[in-house]
């Protein structure tokens, strides 16, 4: 299962694929080429691969550091209910009937 549909974010990241297709085929096309061979890039190549990197390392940060934010509010909920759980009342050996 793709990881925007397993977190419920789907169209999130199929906007920023939309969006932003020609920069993750650039930085795949760096990627293989660079790869399996030496290959020298002018500067402004250069730059727009760097950018390109820029601009997905930037999505996935920000799609982690959301999962994440999503993370702990349900973690908290967990815990709370766990603590929850913990006042409920002790029950003595003398209140099960001498068991």
């Amino acid at each position: 299962m793709p990881l925007g549909e397993a977190l419920g974010r789907r169209e999130e990241v199929r906007k920023f694929i939309r969006e932003h297709r020609n920069d993750i085929e650039a930085l795949e096309d760096a990627y293989v080429e660079t790869r399996y061979e030496a290959v020298v890039y002018k500067d402004y190549d250069a730059e727009a691969i760097r950018k390109s990197a820029k601009l997905i390392l930037d999505f996935v940060e920000e799609f982690v550091r959301k999962n994440g934010e999503h993370s702990k509010v349900a973690n908290q909920e967990d815990e709370k209910e766990v603590s929850d759980d913990k006042e409920l009342p002790q029950v003595s050996s003398s209140d099960k009937g001498g068991m």
